[in-house]
């Protein structure tokens, strides 16, 4: 049996808003880090906020430091969809630079190293 995660275009309504609840669990985590820090910051502060129980957050991350590098998890996970739905023709160098493209386009860039050069 297959247990990899299918393409988003191809995802039924529960896992879409499974998705879309992890999504909300970590962009509700990192702005009360930012607005409060991280040690001020309770699960059930996080789980409020993403309108979900503490329970509910258990369900996705199995604790506050796995919340903070919940990103980071999503974006290694669509290097693999790339790589694993490359056409066997194609360069793996011709997938890296595309994944690299995503990565380029979805990743928040701090100010200061927005116009790298």
């Amino acid at each position: 049996m297959d247990h990899s995660p299918r393409p988003l275009s191809r995802q039924g309504l529960r896992e879409r808003k499974k998705a879309r609840t992890r999504r909300a669990l970590a962009a509700a985590a990192l702005r009360l880090f930012a607005e409060r820090g991280y040690e001020e910051t309770t699960i059930a502060d996080i789980a409020e906020a993403a309108e979900v129980s503490p329970r509910t957050f258990f369900a996705y991350f199995p604790s506050k430091e796995d919340v903070v590098f919940a990103e980071v998890d999503d974006r290694l996970a669509e290097v693999g969809e790339l790589l694993a739905g490359r056409r066997a023709n194609r360069r793996c160098a011709r997938s890296g630079a595309r994944w690299w493209r995503c990565w380029r386009r979805w990743s928040p860039r701090p100010a200061s190293t927005a116009r790298c050069r």
